[in-house]
């Protein structure tokens, strides 16, 4: 009788294996790619309580069914967090009905004030009530993007965009200007009626380094990636080669500068080393002459020795100079200012095909005003603008920023200066002395075509580079922004069903270990969040689901206890009974342990009936959007 729990162990992990190996490839490989597959989530909790015996078996049916009903619940309340947050966005929305409508209203008054003589009504102002109603919009927003992973841009984010740029290279050398009058600050200016992220973020003790970007827009950041192109890139790949040869030979200029300032300064440090000791000799022979001093004085350092190390550690480090500037790969310190960081480039490069690689931000999210409500929003002066992108290239972060125009580069805007000076130079006589003879006219006509002509070359050139950046700007976002509202809403629904998930696992898992319920049983809100991290980083059958966010908001245990499946404990360090649920959550200590699963079970039942008689949606929702 004793081996029988042994043998009905090992059986339930031989029929866990082979369902696993039996498996249909597509199905198990699909399950397996999809980070997002809460389903996998749940088997995989599920199924580690099945250690072979009843109990386990029925541990884990329950477990199963719990975490399906607690899933279900999440995914409802989030939904309607969705619908709250589109209904909302639609009066606030710079391209949706309200503005349309409001448009068409300042239209028609306008014609008509114009068709009577009367000055037309001026652009309508934001009222204190519409600014609130923005910075409550924001406020939820920001709950939600905190609760999906989201996380605010920092000064170290800003600091990654001054170097090179890895999106097209066809506006890599092309500088780009940011207006930043065009953007309405008092979206995020809590002086003009605005919600500021960064202020609630440190006041729910999370500072974060504001970019300069702060003061005017608020730039969300999820995830971590890499982005790659594959092409030849036969002038991107020149114009490195050029950059680098010209690196080279400065170094190996500098390099012989410095040799030959090192070698007479060397000899003339070694002449005078050599001249203080012979001083030194005579002086100690003198006292010993005297009678002033009792030992020998030690052997004088040759002057030649001294200069053969000085000349040796010379001509060491001239060498390494020499080699150094002639090695054909890069440079230290070019990978970080250099598309084509550390690979190896020459001329048979140029004919092979290059795969570039990037880390990349996985979600960016921009929530901006802009300044021209009339132009950009039709006339709805307390509009909020939303913009979703995917796969970012850090040092493209600034790229996506709105209101951006295309300048004259520094070395074009040079040549057309100096040509155009050294023209007016050349034909400075026939202009000014002979103003009307055949030459003058010639030298004059000339000079106007080439001035015209540049001029409408440039601005070619400079609508083409514009049309390429708002082309790279588009190119990975992700619809509009009732479609960022539904996607940021189902990521904060996984991420945080996620964490709910591995949340009661821990809870259950220690109070199965502690034999009920009891202090033992109890675990702090810092252990809870530590044995799902663990299970993300151990376990290989959630490996896709092991990258977590740094989700915000409220803790996912805020989930369960509505739900009721919690009991909160006081710690050591205190003595007061139980807390509330939102002080416990933070608290570090407090204890919180899992009610027993077959009366979790019928809790979760009970909830699910009465969010049903409540349409769906949870009072906690209202309370999140800043109702």
């Amino acid at each position: 009788l004793e081996l029988l729990p042994p043998v009905r162990q090992a059986l339930a992990a031989l029929r866990r294996t082979a369902q696993r190996l039996t498996a249909a490839p597509s199905t198990a490989d699909a399950a397996l790619n999809q980070p997002n597959n809460i389903a996998t989530l749940q088997t995989v909790l599920s199924r580690s309580f099945d250690d072979g015996t009843a109990e386990g078996e029925a541990a884990a049916a329950q477990f199963e069914r719990l975490s399906r009903a607690v899933s279900t619940i999440i995914a409802v309340e989030y939904h309607g967090r969705a619908a709250e947050l589109q209904a909302r966005y639609e009066r606030l929305d710079p391209r949706g009905v309200h503005a349309q409508r409001n448009f068409r209203r300042e239209t028609a008054e306008r014609t008509a004030a114009t068709e009577r003589g009367e000055t037309p009504p001026p652009p309508p102002q934001r009222s204190a009530a519409q600014a609130a109603e923005a910075a409550a919009f924001s406020a939820a927003l920001h709950t939600t993007m905190r609760e999906a992973g989201f996380r605010l841009s920092s000064a170290r984010d800003e600091a990654l965009t001054k170097g090179y740029s890895f999106g097209d290279e066809a506006i890599w050398n092309v500088p780009v200007t940011m207006y930043w009058d065009a953007l309405d600050r008092s979206l995020v200016a809590p002086d003009e009626g605005g919600f500021d992220p960064y202020s609630a973020e440190a006041d729910a003790g999370e500072p974060v380094r504001r970019p300069l970007w702060a003061g005017h827009l608020s730039v969300y950041l999820r995830g971590e990636g890499t982005v790659e192109k594959r092409g030849y890139f036969f002038v991107a790949k020149a114009e490195e080669m050029l950059w680098r040869a010209a690196k080279r030979r400065a170094l190996a200029v500098a390099a012989a500068a410095e040799h030959l300032v090192n070698v007479p300064a060397g000899w003339l440090r070694s002449r005078a080393a050599n001249a203080a000791e012979r001083s030194r000799a005579m002086l100690e022979r003198a006292a010993l002459a005297l009678g002033l001093a009792l030992k020998q004085p030690p052997p004088a350092v040759a002057g030649e020795a001294a200069q053969a190390v000085v000349s040796e550690g010379t001509a060491a480090e001239w060498a390494k100079a020499k080699a150094k500037a002639a090695a054909g790969g890069p440079l230290a310190g070019e990978s970080a200012g250099s598309t084509f960081g550390s690979m190896q480039l020459g001329w048979y490069a140029l004919l092979e095909e290059s795969v570039l690689t990037a880390p990349s931000h996985a979600h960016v999210l921009l929530a901006f005003r802009h300044s021209d409500a009339a132009t950009h929003a039709g006339s709805l002066p307390h509009h909020l603008a939303l913009a979703l992108y995917r796969d970012v290239p850090k040092n493209d972060l600034d790229l996506l920023l709105p209101h951006q125009q295309v300048e004259m580069p520094p070395v074009q805007k040079a040549q057309f200066i100096l040509f155009g000076g050294l023209g007016v130079a050349a034909g400075w006589r026939l202009l000014v002395v002979d103003t009307f003879s055949y030459a003058g006219l010639l030298t004059l006509y000339a000079m106007a075509t080439l001035g015209m002509r540049t001029a409408v070359r440039w601005r070619a050139s400079k609508a083409l580079y514009q049309q390429l950046l708002v082309s790279y700007q588009s190119a990975n976002r992700l619809g509009s922004a009732d479609d960022a509202l539904l996607y940021v809403a189902r990521l904060a629904e996984v991420e945080q069903t996620k964490r709910a998930l591995l949340a009661m696992h821990a809870l259950t898992e220690r109070r199965r270990e502690a034999g009920g319920g009891g202090d033992e049983a109890a675990l702090s809100p810092a252990e809870v969040a530590a044995h799902g991290e663990r299970l993300l980083r151990e376990w290989s059958e959630l490996a896709p689901l092991s990258t977590t966010e740094d989700a915000g908001g409220p803790s996912a245990l805020h989930h369960l206890d509505r739900i009721g499946l919690l009991e909160w404990r006081a710690g050591p360090d205190r003595q007061d009974g139980a807390e509330t649920a939102g002080e416990s959550a933070s608290g570090a200590d407090v204890r919180v342990q899992m009610v027993p699963l077959g009366e979790a079970v019928r809790r979760g039942s009970r909830y699910w009936g009465r969010l049903l008689e409540r349409g769906g949606k949870s009072p906690w929702a209202g309370e999140a959007a800043g109702e």
